[in-house]
């Protein structure tokens, strides 16, 4: 009978553990989920920052050629070639 009892809570003590265990592993992987997101979070702000920057280096560019008489159709091609723009985005710039 006291044995029974013996394993019965050794079980019930084994199975606390692996709960416990579980629970742990649960909390990483949302702390790791967290972590990922707020890296996503930041690349994305980066990028964002980026583009912006390049949009004014090119705005910058396309003001400087107008002021140095190079005609227009000259500066579409000249920015299309040197950032890989397409013919209708690199109009927007002008």
């Amino acid at each position: 009978m006291k044995r029974i009892n013996v394993r019965k809570k050794e079980k019930k003590g084994r199975e606390r553990e692996n709960e416990k265990e579980r629970e742990r592993e649960r909390k990483r992987k949302r702390k790791r989920k967290r972590k990922r997101k707020r890296k996503r979070k930041k690349m994305k702000e980066k990028e964002k920052g980026r583009e912006k920057e390049r949009e004014e280096g090119i705005r910058g560019m396309v003001t400087v050629l107008k002021e140095l008489g190079i005609p227009s159709k000259t500066i579409l091609s000249k920015i299309q070639k040197q950032y890989n723009l397409s013919p209708e985005i690199s109009k927007k710039y002008l």
